[in-house]
């Protein structure tokens, strides 16, 4: 037996053949000789024995134990499938005359749809269905085969149908609720996770595709709460692990994220499955060369790994070498075309190649393999807005209200406002996002509480450093800070009871449903007057000519927001322009970066760090921009907060960013003028595109300071 088994592991069959009928004719009682000769036979292309010998064996006892009946229904699907079509399904009826029972039916079931082949997997269901009409097993097998071919309706029937007849069956349950996932009837099948839980709280299967669907529908905190529960009853099932590290990455928990998807690789060390969860994860943290050297590893390993080039083509966009990016993500969609995360940085990529429609086929692509994606209707939603498509933009953005995806500083458990009347009732707006996207989406506001809020009490949280600015700027709403909590705590937004809440960065589906909606013509925050008198003072005292402020940089830097700025340095061509003066908006420290220029051009570039505080007192600054001629910055707080006064500000940007809504400039800031260049080209091709359009609207020489 050893001898045969061995030339079998070197791919001799024939020769292992002659040893198992040897031993087959010395001990013909042996099931194990009989079933590894069926194999060899099978593998041969000899399938009319591979049966027959195999057939001998049922009603049997042996056949009774789950391991056997499993083995010979594998060895029967291979032998089938090497056959032509029509000769598989006459051995299946065979086999359906035959069976005493219809175990082995589903079993060869189960092994023809591990092996790709879901007609003749179906087949073999339906088969023990017309013998057997009351067999769970059958339509739970059946149900999962159609959930994998794509019927999700068919699914759900055969789902439904199995657990009628066996209520304790979790396969079929499972099979029912990702069926109803499918179809986005997602109340309906939380109720049958829920019901699946009350049989067995303690299954690894139903808590992991719980926690997945919840996952899904951006519920982190409560799938990783039901992870933790799976991973105390489970602790050696890896694919739990790698599941947490996802829902942690989405909860921004990335050091935690990590610590789970490294314990997922622990436990399955041969396997690379796990390596691009934690090569994103890397990537988040920005440990780049780290998440590349693993992704380049197992591409060395297996040059065919669709994920590990799904994710190395993200990590290219990052960086800007969209031409690789491009290759990879080709080669990972010939591979595996229903892959949702290959098709998410294929649209992803098309966006910063400016390729506006295929970026939208692309993610509808990721909508078709992943139905239980808002994710996906999150991204197509920033490519519809790009290309101008408003109403239908904004309806896929408020996906990311429902999904957790735009998350509010803090919890809120009150109402919805989904368009009701607001007559007599009192409605809380939630600070969400940072204090740049709360500035535009504010430059809303004043239409908003003239028409659908104009009968309603309006409250309004914002970032607690822009708070007095924009009490200042709408003074019939109640304006309070935002305090950030962590989406777990039971903190609620507001103190106060409110009829409803809307999110800030709603405002823009209700008012801004068209291009002609944005009929704004200057800047909508209102700057302490005398503040703006003393900096006027302070600024009048450097001389007449025009002051323009600079930006250069964000405070947050790395990999892959380094591409929207520059260096101060690169900004030379526009502070050496004669007869301007230029003052430093940038916040952070900049000392050094200052000093390095007063060294090189003395005078140019007045610092006023210490008469103000550029990166926390905002009403300050706001004071200041309303003082300045001109604003020269990327797309930062620093040209939010200028463009929203109404100050001119000079934008230099990647573009076109999504908020420009197809048009060539920001609809919700008309005196910003934006400088946009594709990803991938040096951001300081704007700078003298800027220098000119300054020189031509502030009527500067043309001539340069030596």
């Amino acid at each position: 037996m050893s001898l045969a088994d061995a030339l079998v592991a070197a791919g001799r069959d024939r020769e292992a053949e002659k040893l198992y009928r040897d031993l087959l004719r010395l001990q013909p009682d042996r099931t194990e000789i009989r079933i590894r000769l069926a194999a060899a036979l099978a593998r041969l292309g000899r399938a009319g024995e591979s049966e027959r010998l195999l057939m001998k064996l049922l009603g049997q006892p042996v056949l009774e134990k789950p391991e056997i009946r499993e083995l010979v229904a594998s060895v029967l699907a291979t032998a089938w499938c090497g056959a032509k079509e029509a000769q598989a399904a006459a051995g299946l009826r065979r086999l359906q005359k035959a069976a005493p029972e219809p175990d082995i039916l589903v079993c060869v079931a189960e092994a023809f749809g591990a092996k790709g082949q879901t007609g003749l997997a179906a087949e073999a269901c339906n088969l023990a269905l017309d013998r057997w009409p009351q067999h769970a097993g059958a339509f739970a097998r059946l149900g999962a085969i159609l959930l994998a071919s794509g019927d999700g309706e068919g699914a759900i029937l055969a789902g439904e149908k199995a657990v009628t007849l066996d209520m304790s069956r979790i396969d079929a349950r499972m099979t029912l609720a990702l069926g109803l996932i499918r179809l986005s009837r997602y109340q309906e099948a939380e109720q049958v996770f829920q019901d699946a839980l009350l049989l067995d709280s303690e299954s690894a299967e139903v808590l992991g595709n719980y926690a997945n669907f919840l996952h899904g529908l951006g519920r982190n905190a409560e799938a990783r709460h039901l992870l933790n529960r799976a991973i105390e009853h489970h602790p050696g099932i890896a694919n739990l692990y790698s599941l947490l590290g996802l829902v942690l990455m989405r909860m921004g928990k990335f050091d935690e994220a990590l610590a789970s998807l490294d314990r997922a690789i622990s436990l399955d060390p041969a396997s690379d499955r796990f390596a691009s969860a934690k090569a994103d994860c890397l990537l988040e943290l920005d440990r780049i060369e780290e998440a590349c050297a693993l992704l380049s590893a197992v591409i060395d390993r297996d040059p065919n790994h669709a994920p590990a080039l799904c994710s190395l083509a993200r990590i290219d966009i990052e960086r800007g070498d969209l031409e690789r990016a491009d290759s990879l993500l080709e080669r990972a969609l010939a591979l595996d075309p229903d892959r949702v995360h290959s098709w998410n940085n294929l649209g992803v990529l098309r966006k910063r190649q400016f390729r506006h429609a295929e970026a939208l086929a692309a993610f509808e692509e990721a909508g078709r393999c992943a139905p239980l994606s808002p994710g996906t209707l999150y991204n197509k939603a920033f490519a519809l807005l790009g290309v101008g498509q408003l109403a239908e933009g904004w309806d896929h953005y408020e996906v990311g209200v429902h999904a957790n995806l735009r998350n509010g500083w803090r919890m809120t458990f009150k109402p919805i406002w989904d368009g009701e009347s607001l007559a007599g009732k009192s409605l809380g707006i939630v600070a969400e996002q940072g204090i740049g996207d709360q500035i535009m989406f504010l430059s809303c506001l004043e239409d908003f509480a003239k028409g659908p809020g104009s009968e309603a009490k309006l409250s309004l949280e914002v970032h607690p450093k822009i708070r007095d600015l924009i009490a200042r700027s709408f003074l019939d709403v109640d304006v309070c800070d935002a305090l950030q909590t962590p989406q777990k705590s039971s903190a609620e937004a507001f103190e106060g009871d409110f009829d409803y809440v809307m999110y800030l960065g709603s405002l823009p589906a209700v008012v801004r449903r068209s291009h002609k909606d944005f009929t704004g013509t200057g800047g909508f925050l209102k700057a302490d007057p005398a503040r703006v008198e003393h900096w006027r003072e302070r600024l009048a005292a450097l001389g007449p000519e025009p002051v323009i402020g600079l930006c250069w940089r964000s405070m947050l830097l790395h990999t892959g927001r380094n591409h929207w700025y520059l260096q101060l340095e690169d900004l030379e061509p526009i502070f050496t322009l004669p007869g301007a003066r230029f003052v430093s908006l940038q916040y952070g420290d900049a000392r050094t970066e200052l000093a390095e220029a007063e060294r090189r051009w003395p005078g140019r570039i007045l610092s006023l760090e210490d008469e103000l505080d550029l990166t926390d007192d905002l009403d300050e600054v706001a004071a200041l921009n309303t003082a300045l001629t001109a604003v020269v910055a990327p797309n930062t707080t620093c040209s939010v907060l200028s463009a929203g006064i109404g100050c001119p500000t000079y934008e230099f940007t990647v573009g076109p960013a999504w908020n420009m809504l197809g048009t060539d400039h920001v609809p919700f800031f008309p005196s910003q003028k934006v400088f946009d260049y594709p990803f991938g080209t040096p951001l300081v091709q704007a700078i003298p595109m800027i220098r000119a359009a300054l020189q031509r609207d502030l009527g500067l020489s043309q001539a340069s300071v030596i």
